[in-house]
């Protein structure tokens, strides 16, 4: 009884301690590493290879599904091989006057394990883009952001239901 009496006074100060303690930061180990936010989307988005792109048309462009997108990256499913480094352009339709035109290097690449028909998990870090067009993609994002905290807040709120 007397020792768990003195584990019990141990918890507290060391519980004390904590509260008592600033915040400080982790080891960079296990830091968020990702310096944006993302946001999972299905939209369709347009590429090609680099090396490609100034000799075909934009109708020769592969279609895929995007699954997520940040103003860092993004990553998408395709059934077309690629290999880190690939360099790739990108047409992204998200509103406004125009698609964003996006450059890219391919960092991983992971398949499903299909040997018929694979289907490719590709993430991509955007490179040489403008800062014009990475401020209209975050404000994008943001945006959708906003619409699913408010969807989640309804939904919390049982004003609507979510569908799968």
């Amino acid at each position: 009884w007397k020792n768990r009496k003195e584990e019990i006074a141990e918890h507290g100060k060391r519980r004390q301690e904590h509260v008592e303690k600033p915040v400080t930061p982790q080891p960079s180990d296990s830091r968020q590493r990702r310096q944006w936010f993302r946001i999972k989307t299905s939209l369709l988005i347009k590429w090609i290879q680099a090396l490609r792109a100034s000799t075909v048309k934009e109708s020769m462009y592969n279609k895929d599904q995007l699954v997520d997108i940040s103003g860092g990256g993004l990553s998408f499913t395709t059934h077309s091989a690629l290999s880190p480094g690939d360099e790739l352009n990108f047409q992204l339709d998200i509103g406004g006057k125009k698609p964003l035109n996006l450059k890219g290097r391919v960092l991983r690449v992971q398949d499903d394990g299909d040997t018929v028909k694979p289907t490719y998990f590709v993430a991509i870090q955007f490179s040489e883009l403008l800062s014009g067009e990475r401020d209209r993609l975050v404000s994008w994002i943001l945006k959708g952001q906003r619409e699913d905290l408010q969807e989640i807040k309804m939904e919390e709120n049982g004003l609507v239901q979510r569908h799968p």
